[in-house]
């Protein structure tokens, strides 16, 4: 995923072949774009993704193989920055699952196309491992500034939570609970979901969350 946005600033196709051999349909696809007086194909990733064998393959059809590869899939993203024009603008995404990943690449790759450049790096899910950090600060002490663009899926909305003073008032002889007031718990709910959505440390305590104030109808559809 992170080789898309290299692959447009060097205006490269991104070609995907077997982890073990240079499967023949890529093999014609190199040697079509590089022609015969030789070129650099970019092998991304370690051996466990892309075996000695198929790096063995590209240079005997007389192409020069470079391969950017770290310890890890984080590492790995860092070295593929690495070999694109020095920046700090980076898309952000989950190094663990793919769809965030492959829609920020695209954006990114978007992007090289018309001249800027963008790199994609990996969180370990909601973890910044220390290597990415260490990479974007440098990078961000190097050029003066950073721009960072996170692309996660939208959380789902919390479920109704009753509220404190349902659970503990009773009714009748028997003690059973009585019934929340679906409008409170569900007024208390959404003073905290939008809380969280607007990034306020809490959610509104005065007035009471019955009667306090929300967002109107145009603000959530720009919040979510």
């Amino acid at each position: 995923m992170a080789g898309g946005p290299l692959a447009a600033h060097l205006g490269a196709p991104l070609l995907l072949t077997s982890p073990t051999a240079l499967l023949a349909d890529v093999r014609d696809e190199i040697k079509r774009v590089l022609g015969d007086d030789g070129g650099t194909v970019y092998l991304l990733g370690g051996t466990g993704s892309l075996s000695a064998g198929v790096e063995s393959s590209i240079t005997s059809l007389g192409y020069t193989a470079k391969r950017l590869a770290g310890a890890d899939r984080y590492q790995t993203a860092i070295k593929i920055a690495e070999a694109m024009p020095v920046t700090s603008k980076f898309f952000v995404t989950t190094g663990t699952n793919f769809p965030d990943a492959l829609a920020a690449g695209s954006a990114a790759a978007h992007l090289n196309r018309g001249g800027q450049t963008w790199a994609l790096l990996f969180t370990n899910d909601t973890r910044m491992p220390a290597s990415t950090a260490a990479f974007a600060n440098a990078r961000k002490a190097q050029v003066g500034d950073w721009t960072l663009v996170t692309a996660a899926a939208r959380p789902t909305r919390p479920p109704r939570a009753r509220s404190a003073r349902c659970r503990r008032a009773s009714s009748g002889r028997t003690g059973s609970p009585r019934p929340c007031s679906s409008r409170t718990a569900t007024t208390r709910t959404r003073a905290r979901w939008w809380a969280r959505a607007w990034g306020w440390p809490t959610a509104p305590t005065s007035p009471t969350p019955s009667r306090a104030r929300r967002p109107s109808r145009s603000t959530a559809s720009r919040c979510c």
